[in-house]
């Protein structure tokens, strides 16, 4: 499974990004500054959520330590979605100026966020656990009904 960062400190921004990733099968992982980061594998991260507005964490700092040059290999670059509620800010403008893919205004709502996700990461290669469940259903049903076709001819067999 990867990782979604998120770096915030909002219970409710939390919330929402931490379920929509649950529900496409990311694991989020909150930090609170990037000393807590210790743990953070740099290839299982998908995606960066930063609030640029708060004083948790430097924006420069966050895509320095995750995309300097010298931790990007294969041009992987992790896309750095930048966050704030105030557009005009000093701190938004100034982030602003900053290397980032997306921008997501606060409070918003589960379909732009989707929206960012969804240009972002390869949707379209997650393996969600129902549709393997059901496919793996269908498949013992097949089985299911080619062992029932065999134990009727082994029975008829039996009988003559």
């Amino acid at each position: 499974m990867r990782h979604i960062l998120i770096i915030d400190r909002d219970s409710t921004t939390l919330n929402d990004i931490s379920r929509l990733v649950t529900a496409l099968n990311f694991e989020p992982v909150v930090l609170f500054n990037l000393n807590s980061q210790n743990n953070v594998i740099r290839d299982e991260v998908a995606v960066i959520f930063v609030d640029i507005e708060t004083k948790m964490v430097n924006p420069k700092e966050v895509i320095n330590y995750f995309n300097s040059p010298a931790k990007i290999k294969n041009n992987h670059r992790i896309p750095i979605v930048f966050m704030y509620s105030n557009s005009d800010s000093k701190l938004v403008k100034e982030g602003r100026v900053l290397p980032h893919d997306a921008e997501l205004k606060k409070p918003f709502t589960l379909e732009k966020l989707f929206a960012i996700l969804e240009k972002q990461l390869d949707l379209e290669s997650i393996e969600y656990e129902q549709f393997t469940n059901e496919y793996r259903l269908k498949e013992m049903k097949e089985y299911a009904k080619t062992m029932e076709d065999w134990l009727e001819k082994f029975g008829s067999i039996l009988e003559n």
